[in-house]
C-alpha cells in the first residue's frame, strides 16, 4: 500500500476513548433513594390506571342496568346471540369461545359458575326462542356479582396503593377481570 492510502486509513479510525474518571460505585443510600423514585413515579401511574379500570367496571355496571330496563336493547342482544353467538355484545354475552369448549367451564376461573348455553333453548337463525332472554338475563345477574366483587377489590387495591410506603413490598390484588399488582420493568 502506498503511503498516503495507509495514511488516509489511519485518519479515519476513531481516536481511542479513555475514560477521564472511573465511574463512582452506587452506595446503598443512592440506591435506596433512586429505587423510590421509581416506585413514586410507577405509584402514580398505577394510581390512573386503576382509576380507568374502576371507570370501566361502573360502565359496565351502567350497561347491564339499563339492558335489564330496555326491550329494544334485549331484543338487540337476543339477536346477537341467536344468530352470531354473542359477539356483537359484551364480553359476558359472547359465547364464541365457549362453544365447542365444554372444558372452559370445568378450569378454575370465571367460566366455573356462569350459566352455561347448554342449559337454555337458545334459538337460531331459522327459530327464536323466549328462552335466550333468560340466558341473557341470568349472564347479566351472574356478570354483575363478578364485576361488583372486583370493583371492591379495586378500591381496596387503591387504597392500599396510595398509603405504600414506596420501600416495602408493593401491594398485589387479584380480581377476576382485571390483572393488578405487577410491576412492569421500567
Amino acid at each position: 500500500m502506498s503511503k498516503e492510502l495507509q495514511f488516509l486509513l489511519h485518519r479515519i479510525q476513531p481516536p481511542e476513548v479513555t475514560p477521564i474518571e472511573r465511574p463512582v460505585p452506587m452506595s446503598a443510600e443512592l440506591s435506596a433513594l433512586l429505587e423510590r423514585m421509581d416506585n413514586r413515579k410507577w405509584r402514580e401511574a398505577e394510581l390512573i390506571r386503576v382509576l380507568h379500570n374502576l371507570q370501566e367496571l361502573q360502565q359496565e355496571i351502567e350497561v347491564i342496568k339499563h339492558v335489564r330496563k330496555c326491550e329494544q336493547c334485549q331484543a338487540e342482544l337476543h339477536i346477537s346471540v341467536e344468530r352470531y353467538w354473542g359477539s356483537r355484545g359484551p364480553w359476558w354475552i359472547n359465547l364464541e369461545g365457549e362453544m365447542g369448549f365444554p372444558e372452559i367451564y370445568e378450569e378454575e376461573g370465571i367460566y366455573k359458575t356462569c350459566p352455561r348455553p347448554q342449559n337454555y333453548k337458545i334459538g337460531c337463525y331459522s327459530h327464536s326462542s323466549e328462552d335466550t332472554i333468560r340466558f341473557i338475563m341470568d349472564r347479566m345477574t351472574w356478570a354483575e356479582k363478578i364485576i361488583k366483587a372486583d370493583a371492591e377489590t379495586l378500591v381496596d387495591y387503591y387504597i392500599a396503593f396510595e398509603d405504600w410506603d414506596l420501600k416495602s413490598q408493593a401491594p398485589i390484588a387479584e380480581t377476576k377481570l382485571v390483572f393488578l399488582g405487577c410491576k412492569i420493568e421500567r
